[in-house]
């Protein structure tokens, strides 16, 4: 859900020339989006992105189906997998936003800067999926080299290697729906900013160093700030409106949820953080064996695998706290709650 704050649609004004524009980091976003945006466009690239993320989920449920649990190949393919479903998630969120914010003349600046900022997180959420899923296609073909020349001196059948080949054709498949899919976005971007869709345009990674300030906020003094400019029915004061109150009690509600959305995100970032360390002392030893000559370079390179998908979950933890964190500030700045 998400409160608007509705208000007359001035035309688009730019504290920058948006045509000169071809890199753009999260705090450019509000000087330079355009008023009055229909995210028609955008919505539908996102929905095309969860389907094809939704067909990857379903294609690693299925390989998960067929791996033995516990095995360090059923965890690495099951932390895929929760990366992508993180991602969808994240998408999910951000595709109810852009859709209530689809109102035209109607929709206030306000909006149209948290519908582009949200967009701008999925991208960056998204753009991390891609590039797990080419750091995983390195990986595969290492080991599909491997199966080739063990297929080769007659140890692995023309099924086992065939089944092997699928595998990597239907993660290439996806890595290009993906590609697809992001090249789609920059262009709903590019419509963001009044310029036209194919002009170059490099989006910068979201500004992790400001999650240093969550452990800054104070609940009760940001409530009341929130509440100072939530707007409730500006069709009249307090006096006018007896459900005045009653609106800043649900408010007040959906604000507490968001600061324990944001508690629940950093909690799972210290806990994946504590996870990549156990995975950072598991290649260290690994990587003393292959200094040792105990261990060839295909092992290493497996060995290395839940190392860098742990690495994957971080940031992906990162996004997840740092959207958190951001709807929190949307709240007390604008007084607009967005809990999708």
């Amino acid at each position: 859900m998400i409160s608007l704050l509705i208000g007359a649609c001035a035309p688009a004004a730019f504290a920058a020339d948006a045509w000169d524009v071809k890199n753009v980091s999260y705090d450019d976003i509000e000087d330079l989006v355009e008023d009055c945006v229909n995210f028609t466009d955008a919505v539908s690239e996102l929905e095309s992105a969860s389907s094809s993320l939704s067909s990857y989920a379903a294609t690693l449920t299925s390989r998960l189906s067929t791996l033995e649990p516990g095995s360090t190949e059923y965890q690495s393919v099951s932390n895929q997998l929760a990366l992508v479903k993180a991602s969808l998630i994240q998408i999910g969120a951000t595709t109810s936003i852009l859709q209530q914010s689809m109102g035209g003349k109607n929709t206030s600046h306000d909006v149209t800067v948290i519908a582009a900022k949200s967009l701008f997180i999925s991208f960056n959420s998204l753009r991390d999926q891609l590039n797990e899923m080419l750091r995983k296609q390195t990986v595969f073909n290492a080991n599909l080299s491997n199966i080739r020349q063990l297929h080769d001196g007659g140890y692995v059948s023309d099924l086992e290697l065939e089944q092997t080949k699928a595998q990597g054709d239907s993660l290439q498949a996806n890595i290009q729906a993906m590609q697809s899919q992001l090249e789609a976005l920059k262009r709903s971007f590019n419509s963001m900013l009044g310029r036209n869709y194919n002009h170059s345009l490099d989006i910068h990674p979201l500004p992790f160093a400001r999650l240093s300030d969550v452990s800054k906020i104070k609940f009760k003094d940001d409530l009341a700030d929130a509440l100072a400019i939530y707007p409730g029915d500006t069709s009249g004061s307090a006096y006018k409106n007896p459900d005045y109150d009653e609106e800043k009690g649900s408010f007040a509600a959906s604000f507490r949820k968001l600061y324990d959305a944001v508690n629940d995100k950093n909690n799972l970032l210290a806990v994946e953080q504590k996870a990549l360390e156990v995975e950072q002392k598991n290649f260290d030893a690994s990587k003393k064996l292959y200094d040792a000559g105990l261990l060839s370079q295909l092992s290493l390179i497996n060995a290395q695998d839940p190392l860098d998908t742990q690495r994957a979950k971080v940031k992906a933890a990162q996004t997840a706290l740092f959207s958190a964190y951001e709807k929190y500030q949307w709240a007390v700045q604008y007084g607009i709650i967005s809990e999708s």
